[in-house]
Order: structure tokens, then C-alpha cells, then sequence
């Protein structure tokens, strides 16, 4: 399963049928870095002096991680990666929606009555993953690097808050550091996870900081 596939099923509510509210402001940038971390799994591109390259223009087998690759071609020169992320965030909606309908023709997901509502058809899968994140952070199993990838951008767009107590929080935290900076993964795909995380986090911030200044705008 894709990066971006497992980010869409830990945001959403499968009782409910739609995004966590927790994981809404941040639930665009969360996906842009999963597609560009899938991209670079496969091969298609890398990060150089925090600038994103393309490796292979061959297509994914994805179309939509595909598009992502076309928006970088037609670039007249290389994004830093903030841009690109912040660039791709955009197309949240359209993105979303293309996974959305892949995981529905797989059976995973099921459509509901409502418009983009989206319910759990197959729950043991979302199960086995939430499983498998419960050893990584608690028992300290070693995460493969699809997992880690996914543990990062939890950790950045605050998804554990969803799944985990306040008291097992600041461990998830500490595991999920750890795990970054152990030498069991190799250092060139640490080296682009952190940057993405760290590209967020600007982001992040960036937003805050503005909305805070909207805030402070007195009416008269």
C-alpha cells in the first residue's frame, strides 16, 4: 500500500465517514509529502540541497503521483521543497479524491449515500496498521521504511493525538526520533524524510503566524 493510501485511511473517521476534525488544517500537507515520499520510493525523484529533482519520467503507475511528476516538469527551474509541498497541498481536493477511488475499487473503502462520504469495507486492514504502529512506538519493532514514512508525517500533522493518550504521547514522539536518526535505515532516505518533515513544519508555522496576524487586525 502507498504511502499516501495509508496517510488517507489514518485521516479518516471510518465511523463517520469523514476526516477527523484533529487532522483537517493540516491534512493537505500531510498528503503532499506521503505522494512526494511514494515518488521517491519508486525512484522518480530525490532531494538535492533541499530541492526536488526528477529521476525517472517514466510514468509510476499511479496517475495521480504521475501529475505530480508533470507539475515538476513544467517547473522552468527546481522548487525548494517547501514551495513544492506548499504548490501540491493545493491540489488536496483532486488528490484525495483519486485515492479515495482507488481504495474504493480495492474494496477497502466503501462509497456512502452521502457525497465523499467514505466508510471502512475492509476495517481489518486499517486494524492491522494501527497494530503494526502500536508495536513500532510501544514495543519498539523496527518500522519497514513505508511505515516510518508514515510515522513521520503522523507525528508533524499531530495524528497521534487521534490515536493515542496523553500519557503514551511524548514516547510516540521520542520513538518516532529515534527512529530517524537510527543508522538501521539508509542515510539518504532519512535525510529526505527529515527534510520534509522540517518543510512542513516552516509551513506550519508560516500559517500560524499569519492567521495569528489576521487575528490582531483590529475591525475599526
Amino acid at each position: 500500500m502507498l504511502i499516501s493510501e495509508m496517510y488517507i485511511l489514518m485521516l479518516l473517521d471510518g465511523c463517520k465517514g469523514k476526516i477527523f476534525s484533529r487532522g483537517r488544517a493540516t491534512k493537505d500537507l500531510g498528503l503532499a509529502g506521503a505522494m512526494i515520499l511514494d515518488l521517491y520510493l519508486r525512484g522518480r525523484l530525490s532531494i538535492y540541497g533541499k530541492k526536488s529533482r526528477i529521476l525517472d519520467y517514466d510514468t509510476s503507475g499511479y496517475p495521480y503521483l504521475d501529475k505530480i511528476l508533470v507539475f515538476l516538469y513544467r517547473s522552468k527551474r527546481p522548487l525548494k521543497l517547501k514551495t513544492w509541498i506548499n504548490r501540491v497541498s493545493h491540489f488536496y481536493g483532486k488528490f484525495s479524491q483519486y485515492i479515495f477511488q482507488r481504495l474504493e475499487n480495492q474494496g477497502i473503502l466503501i462509497c456512502g449515500f452521502k457525497k465523499r462520504r467514505y466508510y471502512l469495507g475492509k476495517p481489518e486492514i486499517k486494524n492491522l496498521l494501527l497494530d503494526q504502529i502500536k508495536k513500532v512506538v510501544i514495543n519498539n519493532m523496527s518500522p519497514g521504511i513505508e511505515l516510518l514514512c508514515l510515522l513521520s508525517l503522523m507525528k508533524v500533522c499531530s495524528l497521534f493525538k487521534i490515536y493515542f493518550i496523553r500519557k503514551f504521547r511524548t514516547q510516540v514522539r521520542k520513538r518516532i526520533k529515534e527512529l530517524l536518526y537510527s543508522p538501521y535505515y539508509a542515510p539518504n532516505a532519512r535525510y529526505i524524510i527529515l527534510n520534509i518533515i522540517k518543510a512542513i513544519e516552516q509551513i506550519i508555522r508560516g500559517r500560524k503566524q499569519a492567521a495569528a496576524s489576521v487575528a490582531a487586525v483590529p475591525m475599526f
